[in-house]
């Protein structure tokens, strides 16, 4: 037997008491020194660990394994079965590209906005899922743009016709819709519902005085007062997932936010988080940016400080990091071109296929930095420990040679032993034995 090189260890809350994470199964355990002396006598000195159920149990969760396996060949399996899942269908869809807001930091700033999608568009798209339906078990869509609420019709006589392919070839269907929330009022909120959308999630970046110089309308007007009456209207009619756009200018008057939601009773209907200000496709300053690595502390802190339910981020291993590297995931313009990712929606030169015109070849270059990529073959992820939970991280930064990385790098220190205690909690409030390792 011998030790996973994914094994992180953390003191727990008394002297004999260490934590421990398997960053390639998920497995999260609390165990006695006996564990993790055992552990470290196998991984220095190579002395077998004799108690056959202290073993069988350290084996069951992956922190030990049989001296002949790979684990690094057992991340690219995972990495290739999901990059290459014909099974699971993701779309993010444009109905268009235009928004009547004026973001400081919008990344699309300099795509092309067009206009609204037309109907020859709309039928390619049907035509594409009717096509997908046979080897198809699950369809996510993100409806997505622009703002796709300023033509919400075509969200709704779409959501139709997927809706009933989906019924007819027994496909798992759900979706979701990004929007910046000014037109969220309570009839389009129930309509959305109808349509089978799970979800909205919409954006606000800090208090009014803030928000309103971030995310004006294209005139200049303010929009935090009708966003947040449209959040607190809709939060009974449709679950809301409110982005809160951090960076050095605002963090520090988040929480103002969260005041309001409680102020009006809505704190336990939506679902708050905060977002990272990047600087993508040159449209942010980056000295305005917090780094990754204060972000990411600040976001921890943020959620232990509201009294989150920090389980709902736990580090859990992934296949693809996101849909630009998997084969069935496309994004889809109001034009019906396709993109790998949503940052290159709208930007000409990124497009990598067309659902209209048949001969159109696009970049055919960029598609392969984002297929080709194995980040169990990238030097600088082949020995990395968080390699299984972050897959080489954002396709997106990594083409723009920015740090990709995922966020839990610097802080699963302090959030696993905190997340270990809120599971441990919860079992012993349900009644639950703990035993020495905790999965």
């Amino acid at each position: 037997m011998k030790v996973s090189k994914y094994n992180f260890f953390y003191k727990g809350d008394s002297d004999n008491e260490w934590v421990l994470f398997n960053s390639r199964t998920g497995a999260l355990s609390q165990i006695e020194q006996e564990y993790y002396d055992a552990l470290q006598n196998l991984e220095k000195r190579g002395i077998p660990i004799q108690d056959e159920e202290q073993c069988k149990q350290l084996k069951v969760n992956g922190y030990i394994l049989d001296d002949d396996v790979d684990e690094l060949a057992l991340v690219r399996y995972a990495f290739n079965k999901d990059k290459y899942d014909s099974t699971s269908l993701s779309l993010t869809i444009a109905p268009t590209m235009q928004c009547n807001f004026g973001c400081v930091y919008c990344f699309e700033k300099n795509s092309d906005h067009g206009s609204r999608m037309n109907v020859e568009v709309s039928e390619k798209i049907i035509d594409f899922i009717q096509r997908k339906a046979s080897t198809t078990s699950s369809l996510h869509i993100t409806w997505f743009g622009g703002e796709p609420l300023l033509h919400v019709d075509i969200i709704y006589s779409l959501s139709q016709k997927i809706n009933e392919i989906c019924e007819e070839n027994k496909i798992s269907y759900s979706a979701n819709v990004v929007t910046n929330g000014y037109f969220l009022t309570k009839e389009v909120a129930q309509k959305l519902v109808e349509s089978k959308v799970d979800y909205v999630q919409i954006t606000l970046d800090g208090p009014q005085d803030i928000h309103d110089t971030r995310r004006p309308l294209l005139g200049g007007q303010g929009t935090y007062k009708a966003i947040m009456e449209n959040v607190i209207a809709c939060a009974d009619i449709i679950p809301i997932v409110v982005r809160i756009n951090v960076d050095v200018q605002n963090y520090k008057r988040i929480n103002e936010i969260i005041d309001v939601f409680k102020e009006n009773n809505v704190y336990d209907k939506v679902h708050p988080y905060l977002g990272h200000v990047e600087d993508a496709n040159d449209s942010y300053e980056t000295s305005k940016c917090l780094s990754l690595e204060r972000y990411s502390r600040f976001n921890l802190d943020f959620m232990l400080q509201n009294k989150q339910d920090i389980t709902a981020d736990y580090p859990k291993p992934m296949g693809a990091y996101c849909g630009a590297n998997m084969t069935n995931a496309y994004v889809i313009d109001a034009d019906g071109y396709i993109y790998k990712c949503w940052n290159d929606i709208g930007i000409k030169e990124n497009r990598v296929g067309s659902l209209t015109d048949k001969n159109f070849e696009g970049n055919v270059a960029l598609l392969n930095q984002y297929m080709l990529y194995d980040p169990t073959l990238d030097n600088r992820c082949i020995e990395c420990k968080y390699l299984p939970i972050c897959m080489g991280g954002c396709p997106s930064r990594r083409l723009e040679n920015v740090e990709s990385c995922v966020e839990q790098k610097y802080t699963l220190d302090q959030y696993l032993p905190e997340c270990l205690r809120v599971i441990l909690s919860k079992k012993s409030a349900n009644g639950e034995e703990k035993s020495d390792i905790t999965e």
